[in-house]
């Protein structure tokens, strides 16, 4: 079974649900009235961007959103870790017609600006309401000075949690849309579930409610949806720091493989960690 998460890069690259076995299982199509191959041979490519329309249409402003952005980000250059954050986030307010900011962040440097940058491929299109951007800086607060008295900012593990529960919906659709996830050919090596659900934990001791996500393909297309619907093929448990550890596997760890076997050892450490999160197989598919 290994082999088949080492084939070469463009089929090889199981991001989120990695390799599992293609034989035995069958799933019912009801669109066609028949059973297949439990995995999705074809599929159309997310388009994380089509729902911001025109990015140069995005021309409003908001001072007081502005302002929040501005103290999230000086927060966030000193969080440790920041360095290997490589991303260029399109960031829209929901809730607000025509607000949009491009954040940049590349070895440890972030940049942000008013509007959507045109010309840049955005690793995240993360669309939030006006009050979520307003709580930003507090996610970020000071949590002590270092050597020179100078704040030091931080993520609490609860504030990493509510970071992730901005981010989770976004993060899947950007994941899905990448290459990795759409090869040429008969996609069932990828072992690509179509219906699949995800928790994300809360801190020990945490008030705050999971995270639920159910990710479905219908007629070829995927959906993300909040919360849980249905009985799904998997359901996948991980904590804020697995999942965060989980993408930058995928992401970042990925980007950075030179080599075929540089990126097989990636997946296979991906992989892994993924296995050991899934906590419920439906019984029809064992």
């Amino acid at each position: 079974m290994i082999w088949r998460c080492l084939l070469p890069a463009s089929m090889a690259l199981v991001l989120l649900f990695g390799c599992q076995s293609l034989e035995g299982a069958r799933e019912h199509s009801y669109k066609w009235n028949q059973s297949g191959p439990r995995f999705l041979q074809d599929y159309l490519r997310p388009s994380p961007l089509a729902k911001l329309g025109n990015l140069a249409s995005y021309t409003n402003s908001d001072r007081e959103v502005l302002k929040s952005l501005q103290q999230a980000r000086e927060r966030a250059q000193y969080l440790a870790g920041i360095t290997q954050v490589d991303e260029d986030v399109f960031l829209v307010l929901e809730d607000v017609t025509g607000i949009g900011y491009t954040l940049s962040i590349h070895n440890g440097n972030l940049e942000l600006r008013e509007g959507l940058r045109e010309g840049v491929k955005p690793s995240l299109v993360v669309a939030l309401r006006r009050q979520d951007v307003l709580g930003l800086p507090a996610l970020l607060a000071a949590r002590g000075t270092d050597a020179r008295g100078r704040a030091i900012s931080g993520l609490s593990e609860e504030g990493l949690f509510r970071l992730v529960r901005l981010l989770l919906i976004p993060a899947l659709q950007v994941l899905y849309a990448q290459d990795a996830f759409n090869p040429p050919g008969n996609r069932a090596v990828l072992g690509l579930d179509d219906f699949v659900q995800l928790q994300i934990t809360p801190p020990l001791g945490s008030e705050l409610p999971p995270i639920l996500a159910t990710i479905l393909n219908i007629d070829g297309q995927w959906l993300f949806l909040e919360g849980w619907h249905g009985d799904p093929d998997i359901r996948i448990r991980l904590s804020a720091l697995e999942a965060l550890s989980l993408y930058q596997t995928g992401s970042y760890e990925l980007k950075k493989s030179l080599t075929p076997v540089e990126k097989a050892l990636v997946i296979q450490r991906f992989n892994e960690l993924r296995q050991k999160a899934i906590v419920y197989t439906r019984t029809d598919h064992r």
